[in-house]
């Protein structure tokens, strides 16, 4: 996928794109909210045989049940506050950009399937698609361009880049990065690289 620079475009949108949560904080929906996202082989990079026995034989069986309690623990009257956060998010940038800002998720709801559905509805307009992760991972991002661009089709878009492919993101940040380094100890940039991942 080529990358699109956007303010080229007349008119564009974005879809962002994130992991996904569980549609309730039950152990049904939690167990299969894991076992999509663990059967994944760009998570576990496995054999699909072996992945298979250690995700529904081992891991989901008795990781749904604590991860629904915790999962109840932080659940609002949106959802689970990752999903709600996103959508927030989505809201608020197309208020701010003045253009269409859609939403999908690799293991969840909505899918990137439907963004894209609903992105080739809205008729000839490019997209870009802006993964949350700044850094690149074959279980975060990379699994998110690919899983996009099987459900993208025919659909014109591009992609922004990670940190490690764009030397223009990494000359703008670096400065900031430094100060940030010399203030405040490493460990505090761990949430940072966490930005859309849901799963206590």
């Amino acid at each position: 996928m080529s990358c699109l620079i956007a303010h080229t475009a007349p008119r564009y949108g974005v879809i962002l794109g994130w992991t996904g949560s569980p549609e309730a904080p039950e152990p049904e929906a939690v167990g299969r909210y894991l076992e999509r996202f663990l059967m994944d082989p760009m998570v576990i990079r496995a054999p699909w045989l072996l992945r298979a026995l250690l995700v529904r034989g081992l891991i989901v069986p008795r990781r749904k049940y604590r991860s629904a309690e915790a999962y109840r623990r932080i659940w609002t009257p949106l959802g689970s506050p990752l999903a709600a956060h996103t959508a927030a998010l989505a809201e608020a940038l197309e208020g701010k950009l003045g253009l269409p800002v859609l939403h999908g998720s690799a293991y969840g709801s909505p899918t990137l399937e439907d963004a894209a559905r609903k992105a080739a509805s809205l008729g000839d307009v490019p997209w870009l698609f802006m993964p949350l992760f700044p850094q690149y991972a074959g279980a975060t991002r990379g699994t998110l361009e690919t899983r996009f661009l099987q459900a993208a089709g025919t659909l014109a878009c591009g992609y922004w880049a990670s940190f490690r492919r764009s030397t223009t993101i990494r000359h703008t940040l670096m400065p900031s990065r430094k100060r940030y380094f010399l203030r405040w100890r490493p460990f505090s940039l761990i949430t940072f690289c966490s930005v859309s991942m849901d799963y206590p």
